[in-house]
């Protein structure tokens, strides 16, 4: 997930099912500005087979696998994995206050705003 682009990252290569070019909803457009600090929350769900990602209080791209359920078939499946931070390109990316929660309560995302959830016709969690 790219915060800043509202764009699902496209080239996850470590292993099969090797995707690439994921589709994705855009539901409101990223900043485009890597030069502010920004706020960013990433929502996944394995059972279903969805990431759903906000930044700043507004969501900004939601995903769904196209075969949730499926553990085994190397080129299909979506298994738990690590979380990775990384730099793309050249210059410097920066984290702070990182926190994971593993198997939350709520399926919703917790730091939008009811203003921009009412704007995008979501209601909040």
């Amino acid at each position: 997930m790219d915060p800043i682009h509202a764009a699902v990252w496209r080239h996850v290569d470590y292993h099969p099912p090797k995707h690439h070019n994921l589709p994705h909803e855009t539901v409101a457009p990223g900043s485009n500005d890597s030069t502010k600090w920004c706020t960013t929350e990433i929502l996944c769900n394995l059972e279903k087979g969805t990431m759903r990602a906000a930044v700043d209080g507004v969501e900004i791209a939601r995903y769904t696998h196209t075969t949730p359920g499926e553990r085994n078939d190397p080129e299909k499946r979506i298994v738990p994995g690590p979380i990775g931070l990384f730099r793309h390109g050249d210059g410097a990316s920066e984290y702070k206050d990182v926190y994971v929660e593993v198997n939350p309560k709520e399926d919703g995302l917790i730091t939008v705003r009811p203003a921009a959830a009412a704007s995008q016709g979501q209601q909040t969690q």
